[in-house]
C-alpha cells in the first residue's frame, strides 16, 4: 500500500504542478488580452462616432481599415497555426489532428485579433481566449514538463482552454 501511494504521488503531483502553472499563466494572459481588447473596441467605437460626426474622414477609415486587414491577414499566414476559429483549431490541436506552434499562438494571435478589433469586428474575445489557453497549456508541457509527462498533453493543453474559455 506504501508503495502504491508513493507511485501515485509522484505521478500525480506534476500533473497537478502542470495545471496550476497552466491555469495561472492562462489567466495572466487572458485577462491581459480580454483588457486590451475591450480598450481597443472603445477606441475603435470612439473613432467610428467621430467620422460619424465628420463624413469627410469616411475613405480615411475604410482605406485604413483595408489596411489593418491585410496586415491582419499577413501576419495570420505567417503563423499557420493561429488560422480559423479559435474553438475549432484548440479542437482539433488538442486530439492532434493539426499541428499546433504554442509560441506563435500566443505572440501572434492577440495580435492579430486586436487589430481585427480595431477595425470595428469584435466578433468575441471566446475564440482567441481559449486558442491561447490551449497554447500556453502545450507550452507549459513542453517547458516545464519531461518526456514522460508527454502523454499529459492532452490533459494540460484541455486545462489551459478551459481556463481561457472561463477568462472569455
Amino acid at each position: 500500500m506504501k508503495n502504491y501511494l508513493y507511485n501515485d504521488t509522484k505521478r500525480i503531483l506534476p500533473f497537478l504542478g502542470l495545471s496550476i502553472v497552466t491555469g495561472f499563466l492562462s489567466a495572466v494572459i487572458g485577462t491581459a488580452f480580454k483588457l486590451g481588447a475591450e480598450g481597443v473596441i472603445h477606441l475603435s467605437a470612439t473613432i467610428y462616432s467621430a467620422v460619424r460626426q465628420n463624413w469627410l474622414w469616411i475613405p480615411v477609415l475604410v482605406i485604413s481599415a483595408a489596411a489593418l486587414g491585410l496586415l491582419a491577414s499577413f501576419v495570420v499566414s505567417r503563423a499557420q497555426s493561429c488560422k480559423g476559429g479559435g474553438i475549432p483549431a484548440s479542437a482539433a490541436a488538442v486530439r492532434g489532428i493539426v499541428s499546433f506552434n504554442w509560441l506563435s499562438s500566443v505572440l501572434v494571435l492577440p495580435f492579430s485579433a486586436l487589430l481585427t478589433f480595431f477595425c470595428g469586428l469584435p466578433l468575441g474575445t471566446e475564440g482567441p481566449c481559449v486558442q491561447m489557453g490551449t497554447a500556453i497549456g502545450d507550452g507549459v508541457v513542453q517547458c516545464f514538463g519531461s518526456k514522460k509527462y508527454q502523454g499529459w498533453r492532452r490533459y494540460i493543453m484541455t486545462s489551459g482552454a478551459s481556463a481561457g474559455f472561463s477568462i472569455a
